[in-house]
Formats: structure tokens, C-alpha cells, sequence
């Protein structure tokens, strides 16, 4: 596997599981009843809030490694999450007016409204610690694998 084939796979991970732990949590609850409370809340809204914009951010980001080198791709890794909050913002304004159609009546006054931005704040900063902690995790992968030689040299 190549670096590039490694971050295209590593950088699916912040969709693929929250899936897979909301689909351990289920069969755990379903066997032993217990009730996961909050953390069934919160990776349903990682993967409802969060999800969409980051396959659009992926779309992107797809496109944009083809002709990347190795190193140029993992130094902008640590930017990713400031460009997912870009699309983030985007995606709160949609739903928002998905959810609360009644907003597009004065869509002015709901733009600038302190809802909107005190929404935007609150799941941004969360958004965000968990966008770094997968850059984080996905950087550690690279030079573990990068240090003991994991990686082919053909680019991909």
C-alpha cells in the first residue's frame, strides 16, 4: 500500500466508525438492555450533522490528492479541519432551514440571527476536537506505518 492509498482509506475512518460502534452498541443493548444514553446521541449527530458535509469534504479532497505528492498530503491533513468547518457552516444553514422551513420567510434576519451563529459555535467546537482527534489518530497511523517501512514506493 502507498501513502496516498493509505490516507484515502485512513481518512474514511471518521465515517465508518461511529457506524460501527452504534452498531456494537445496538447488539449490546439488545442483549443485555443496557441504555448507551448520550453516546447513542451523540454518534447519531457525528453521523447525521457531521456525516454529510464530510462526504462532501471527501468529494473534494478525492479529487484534489490525485496529483499530490506524499508529503503534500500529509502536511495538509492538518488543515482539513478548518476547511471542513467551511462546509460544516454551510451544512448547518441547510438543515437548519430543512428542519425550520419557516426561516426562509425572512432568510436575511435568520442569517444573521444569534441562533444561527450560537448553533454554529456550539457544534463547531465539538466538530472540530473530533475532526483534530481523527487527524490525529490518522497522522499517528502514517508514521507508525512510515517508520517501520509499511509503505511501497509506486505512486498511486
Amino acid at each position: 500500500m502507498t501513502a496516498k492509498q493509505y490516507f484515502k482509506y485512513a481518512f474514511l475512518s471518521p465515517l465508518i466508525f461511529p457506524v460501527i460502534v452504534l452498531l456494537l452498541e445496538t447488539l449490546i443493548s439488545s442483549f443485555t438492555g443496557w441504555d448507551f444514553g448520550e453516546l447513542t446521541g451523540f454518534l447519531l449527530m457525528t453521523v447525521t450533522l457531521g456525516g454529510i458535509p464530510y462526504l462532501i469534504f471527501l468529494m473534494g479532497f478525492y479529487r484534489w490528492i490525485k496529483d499530490k505528492s506524499e508529503s503534500q498530503i500529509h502536511f495538509s491533513s492538518y488543515l482539513f479541519p478548518v476547511f471542513y468547518m467551511l462546509i460544516f457552516l454551510i451544512w448547518l444553514v441547510v438543515y437548519s432551514l430543512i428542519v425550520s422551513p419557516e426561516n426562509f420567510d425572512n432568510l436575511f434576519s435568520f442569517l444573521t440571527s444569534e441562533y444561527l451563529w450560537d448553533s454554529y459555535y456550539t457544534f463547531g467546537k465539538i466538530a472540530v476536537v473530533v475532526a483534530y482527534s481523527y487527524i490525529l489518530l490518522i497522522n499517528l497511523g502514517y508514521w507508525v506505518l512510515k517508520i517501520g517501512n509499511k509503505f511501497s514506493i509506486n505512486s498511486n
